[in-house]
């Protein structure tokens, strides 16, 4: 189990360390400490923040692994802290006249696995987290999930659980917004003191083989968005139960044919996108994606060195977020703009969309290198958004690792992202809908890496943006920075 510790610095002021200990092998426990700090244009004093996508990062997580006769027993806790600025599309103003975001994050986790295949039940787990930022609102979540497996008569039986319950509360005193009627499809809590929601998930299964290897079964799920304020309670409630059906057949020449049907419930909570888009809405509202798939995937080893992955899916999602820029030009966009400053954060827009995705892979494995390339195609539509570019047609991923000595490594990494629109919304009122949109250029975003290991140290260097390409994420927020590099050192002890 490694044990190091490593400090990265380069362009725009960029730091990251990170630092893990731990007690070493044993058969008792496996415990240890894990500590990570990032900044990028940040200094210690007032302005804070040297550039508009200036960030800081800290985290700590402690752990033990603990081998119970035949079980495993894994905990941990971890407390994250993420800040930034609000800056899309405030490109021209001062940095000191944006407001800024603090997110703090703490977590418990329990997992209780067993360990001999025979037993009946697999793990138990338990997560509790608190997350709470700079604007008032506070979530809190319990999730909890159990897993049962058996095997009889050259089948396998599978059962699972999982229930989730999130209560969120907000702060907004300065908002009265009790005479208007926010867009429904506008995932907004502005008009909410508080939210309760619950998602319960079931899952039964029943593995075999009969000519082909199966999986079929049934899912059950469930759940509930509640929201409170001091004149209402309003909730939203769904289920489905669906049959679940995957099959899959090995063909000569080490090919692998698969075929899957399934649907569910994807909960998105603040939290679970804070960690992405940090920069989203303080009082975005949690919700519900519906999605419907069918996919077929062929898996093929050419050789020892080779293989080739595809996959065709098709796909049914309801109320899919689109993230829109909530700018001072946004009708009741100024609610954003406080006394601390001005606030242009990115909300979500829920639409329906279906079609096609196809995926591929093709890698290559020698002695002295690594190959790897891997394609989409995105053929997705939406009624409501008619020949509209909502997201990327083609998105490609390429890697190629060169072993040039013995211990030293060269590495370039190559993305590319097709041209898209971005949605634009006039207004967050019901009584102002009308749609626009704004084009986000492609890029391609090369990459190249050098790293030399000497005894327990490593040494690296990495080029970043070679091409000195502007990277649009969404309306208003980009990296401009172009060409970067970073130094660094990873000593193990």
């Amino acid at each position: 189990v490694e044990k190091y510790f490593s400090i990265t610095t380069g362009s725009h002021t960029f730091l990251k360390t990170k630092f893990h200990y731990n007690n070493g092998l044993s058969v008792v426990h496996n415990s240890g400490v894990y500590l990570e700090h990032t900044s990028e244009d940040y200094a210690l004093k007032s302005p804070y923040y040297k550039n508009m996508n200036g960030e800081l990062n800290n985290s700590i997580k402690l752990y033990s692994n603990r081998f119970l006769n035949d079980k495993l027993l894994e905990i941990s806790s971890q407390f994250a802290r993420k800040s930034g600025l609000y800056w899309g599309g405030l490109g021209a103003f001062p940095i000191d006249t944006i407001s800024n975001f603090i997110g703090n994050l703490f977590n418990i986790k329990a997992n209780l696995k067993q360990l001999p295949n025979a037993k009946f039940l697999k793990s138990i787990n338990l997560e509790l987290y608190s997350f709470a930022n700079n604007y008032g609102r506070e979530e809190l979540c319990l999730s909890s999930s159990l897993d049962f497996e058996l095997e009889k008569a050259l089948r396998k039986y599978s059962f699972s659980l999982s229930y989730n319950v999130i209560n969120t509360s907000l702060s907004a005193d300065w908002i009265s917004l009790n005479s208007v009627s926010i867009n429904p499809q506008i995932s907004s809590a502005l008009q909410k003191d508080a939210m309760s929601d619950m998602v319960f998930k079931s899952k039964l299964l029943i593995s075999g083989t009969k000519f082909i290897d199966y999986t079929v079964g049934l899912d059950a799920q469930y759940y509930s968005l509640t929201d409170l304020n001091v004149y209402t309670e309003v909730s939203d409630i769904a289920y489905l139960i669906f049959p679940t059906v995957k099959i899959f057949k090995n063909i000569p020449n080490n090919q692998r044919i698969e075929f899957l049907i399934q649907k569910d419930f994807k909960y998105h909570s603040f939290t679970s996108i804070f960690d992405n888009i940090s920069y989203l809405d303080p009082y975005y509202r949690n919700s519900i994606e519906n999605e419907i798939q069918v996919s077929l995937m062929y898996n093929s080893d050419f050789s020892e060195n080779s293989s080739l992955f595809a996959t065709v899916k098709y796909n049914v999602l309801k109320n899919k977020l689109m993230p829109f820029l909530v700018s001072s030009e946004t009708e009741y966009g100024s609610l954003f703009a406080q006394n601390t400053g001005l606030m242009h954060p990115l909300s979500f827009y829920a639409s329906d969309f279906n079609g096609i995705v196809a995926t591929s892979s093709l890698s290559f494995s020698k002695n002295q290198y690594d190959f790897l390339i891997s394609g989409t195609v995105n053929m997705l539509s939406s009624s409501e958004h008619v020949d509209r570019n909502m997201l990327p047609l083609i998105e490609l991923n390429s890697m190629l690792t060169v072993n040039l000595f013995e211990n030293l490594d060269i590495s370039s990494y190559a993305y590319f992202l097709s041209e898209r629109e971005a949605l634009r919304i006039p207004s967050l009122l019901s009584s102002n809908s009308n749609l626009t949109y704004v084009p986000l250029e492609s890029y391609v975003n090369l990459n190249l890496s050098m790293k030399y290991t000497f005894q327990n140290m490593i040494f690296s260097l990495d080029f970043k943006n070679l091409l000195g390409q502007r990277i649009e994420f969404f309306d208003g927020y980009y990296d401009d920075d172009r060409f970067k590099f970073r130094l660094g050192f990873l000593y193990n002890f």
